[in-house]
């Protein structure tokens, strides 16, 4: 599948205000973390839908993880695209806090984590450890449904090691 832009949402802008799960989180301002983009403090640039072409040339929106049926091979990509993903999250202090297969697109062979406004401080918030761990079980519990032996304990370590 062939990636391609929408171009009736680009440069498209809105002030958002943290909210309670966000209030002290800092996002890098030089990375893009799924669909919103840093610009400034306190505002948001949305970014360009992620859409797909399908087999017979329609574009289409790239569908939610939860909606694929991936081949055993795409799983195991998914899964390690994924790890290498949240440990970059963690290695910049935040955690995502309500990731799921259901805030994951899969656009072709990449996935995209979106849902990021309600992203909390790892060390900060007193629950990140928390959320992380609850992160870990859910997509864990996703991949092992489709057959990929994985365990969240595990994960969650190799994330902790990348944290501190």
């Amino acid at each position: 599948m062939k990636e391609v832009a929408d171009p009736s949402s680009a440069g498209t802008t809105r002030d958002r205000k943290p909210g309670p799960r966000q209030a002290g989180t800092q996002t890098p301002s030089t990375t893009t973390w799924g669909h919103l983009e840093p610009e400034k403090r306190g505002q948001f640039r949305l970014l360009t839908p992620i859409t797909v072409v399908d087999e017979d040339g329609a574009v289409q929106t790239a569908p939610r993880l939860a909606q694929t049926r991936p081949s055993p091979e795409l799983l195991a990509a998914y899964f390690e695209q994924l790890t290498d993903a949240l440990a970059t999250m963690v290695q910049n202090g935040i955690v995502h806090g309500d990731l799921s297969a259901y805030n994951i697109l899969a656009a072709g062979e990449r996935l995209v984590i979106i849902d990021l406004p309600q992203i909390v401080d790892l060390v900060g918030n007193l629950n990140g450890m928390n959320f992380l761990q609850r992160d870990c079980a859910n997509i864990c519990g996703w991949f092992r449904s489709r057959g990929l032996e994985v365990d969240e304990h595990a994960l969650f370590a190799e994330l902790m090691a990348h944290a501190f």
